[in-house]
């Protein structure tokens, strides 16, 4: 979508609401839809300042915005209201405008969905779990739609008890009775933190508590979370609210809800040292409300993270820490969460970037800063592990594995990514002697090998790769995958791939699989380079412990 095609798109919005004509009360509801839509563009566009969004994607969200109400006009005309449940739905009304006027015809039909899904889903309890509004921008445009759209009923309540408006116009709130206690099941519900059905409103005071519900749990991006605190809805409520009844419910319920919005969490992005310009791409992906570090070169990762989470933040929030880099750096980050209550989130910026591979994490920076700052991601339980004390996700090991992340540079990574280390990978491969290693599964008796490499993993994403057939290596089952390779020339290896093809479960003399629930300790003669999640961290003897579902880690929602 160009700037271009949005103010024509605007030009005809306006002339098709000036052929609505009418006079007296209809007309000053045509009005206050007008002033409405615009004031939800105008929530569109700071939502969007707020959390960063670029200027390609700030212009759809702008159209949705604008056409999301466009039903509204032909409801009033052909039933005389706003309210849905004695008319029709006006989101589904809309659709039908925009496609029957052809509005958006001349766009992309991606781009044509985006709108068009937003427009539908605008007014729903929950938004829809279908393909095209349930996964990446095509939900955030619904959610800033239906954001922007609840900052601006916040508004119009106001306006209307401010100005006289209620009186004048009972339709604003659907002709509710005025003065009456609260339902005990809207209560309930809005305590609760669920969201409330339209159904159990009974009350003007019912519909009061509905927007408050909307406050602890019905707005999605906490830019707009933050302009509803800023702009006082709450308190304004409270305050109204006890002008139409003195039930005790009413500071309950507000109170309660103060408890929910005053615990929004603090989101904090540690950037690794290693990034560009010091981050400056990943900076401005990451929304205005959210703290943001960066690793100073030379600093260690995990001191620096703990020396952040030190420092006083003010109130009693949950925490979540987005590790921003390689693996190793999430490994650093996790490592400083130790004993910390919080929550781990990862944006992909490095060369292997198997964490997120593996947990099926967005590897596109934008997509991936979505998932981190969504609080209604899931979070998952994840298996970690220890070589010598030190916290690690992925795998740890000798050999082969050790020698190729030894001599993978800094700067080859960056030039070539993860071909970086197949180069390196294939050069130790044919280099590569066997070497007597003494191992010990979950502190049993030693078995001696004379090995090339030797790998433990709590994730399949390399073993799988480099051992076919290899055991279903997973994050969450509580077990360390361990696979000693011991090729006497490289050209075994092909040998290997067709042994475990044609016997997978059988021990062939090439490659030994074991599993431990506890523990492996490798030792060697010679001192051998260890490397673990693809940093050296010392030689051998080296021990290799599991830490059942120790990390919380943020994923995306499937």
């Amino acid at each position: 979508m160009t700037s271009s095609f949005l103010k024509t798109l605007t030009e005809r919005y306006n002339a098709y609401v000036s052929t609505f004509h009418c006079e007296g009360a209809r007309a000053e509801m045509i009005r206050l839809k007008l002033v409405h839509t615009r004031r939800v563009v105008e929530a569109a566009e700071e939502i969007m300042e707020g959390e960063r969004w670029p200027a390609a994607e700030r212009l759809i969200g702008e159209a949705a915005a604008l056409l999301h109400d466009v039903g509204r006009f032909t409801q009033l005309r052909d039933f005389g209201t706003f309210e849905d449940a004695k008319s029709v739905n006006h989101a589904e009304r809309g659709v039908e405008v925009i496609r029957e006027l052809g509005w958006l015809d001349t766009l992309p039909s991606a781009e044509r969905a985006l709108i068009v899904d937003a427009v539908a889903c605008h007014n729903r309890k929950d938004v829809p779990e279908r393909a095209s509004a349930g996964q990446g921008f095509a939900l955030r445009v619904c959610h800033l739609v239906r954001d922007a759209d609840k900052l601006d009923i916040f508004r119009i309540l106001e306006d209307a008890v401010r100005d006289g408006g209620l009186e004048r116009d009972p339709e604003i709130v659907w002709g509710l009775p005025v003065h009456a206690p609260p339902s005990p099941e809207v209560v309930k519900a809005v305590c609760s933190g669920g969201s409330v059905g339209y159904s159990l409103i009974r009350s003007l005071s019912d519909f009061v508590l509905v927007q408050l519900a909307w406050l602890a749990s019905g707005l999605h991006y906490a830019t707009s979370r933050a302009i509803a605190a800023k702009r006082g809805v709450l308190a304004f409520r409270r305050e109204f609210l006890k002008t139409l009844s003195d039930s005790p419910d009413i500071d309950l319920v507000c109170d309660a809800v103060a408890r929910m919005a005053a615990a929004e969490p603090r989101v904090l992005f540690i950037l690794s040292p290693a990034l560009p310009e010091n981050g400056a791409r990943l900076r401005a992906l990451i929304p205005a409300w959210a703290e943001v570090r960066a690793v100073p070169p030379g600093e260690d990762i995990t001191v620096f993270t703990r020396g952040v989470l030190a420092e006083p933040c003010g109130a009693d929030r949950s925490l979540r820490v987005v590790a921003a880099g390689g693996d190793g750096t999430v490994a650093a980050v996790a490592q400083a969460l130790e004993g910390v209550e919080a929550e781990l989130a990862v944006v992909p910026a490095g060369t292997g970037n198997l964490v997120a591979r593996e947990l099926g994490i967005p590897l596109n920076l934008r997509d991936a800063v979505a998932v981190a700052i969504d609080r209604n991601a899931p979070v998952r339980p994840l298996d970690t592990m220890t070589a010598n004390g030190r916290l690690f996700l992925l795998n740890a090991g000798v050999g082969v594995n050790a020698e190729t992340v030894a001599m993978t540079s800094r700067r080859g990574k960056t030039l070539f990514g993860r071909s970086a280390y197949a180069g390196a990978a294939v050069l130790n491969a044919i280099q590569s002697r066997p070497q007597p290693v003494a191992i010990s599964v979950d502190g049993g008796g030693e078995e001696t090998f004379e090995a090339t490499d030797v790998l433990v993993s709590n994730c399949g994403s390399l073993a799988r790769g480099l051992y076919p057939n290899g055991p279903d290596i997973r994050m969450d089952d509580g077990i360390l995958d361990l696979a000693v390779c011991c090729l006497k020339t490289p050209a075994e290896y092909p040998l290997l791939y067709l042994k475990k093809r044609l016997s997978p479960d059988r021990e062939n003399g090439i490659l030994h699989e074991r599993r431990a629930k506890v523990s492996v300790t490798i030792r060697s003669r010679e001192p051998l380079p260890v490397q673990a999640d693809g940093d050296i961290v010392g030689t051998t003897p080296v021990e290799i412990r599991i830490r059942p579902r120790s990390l919380r880690v943020v994923v995306q929602n499937v």
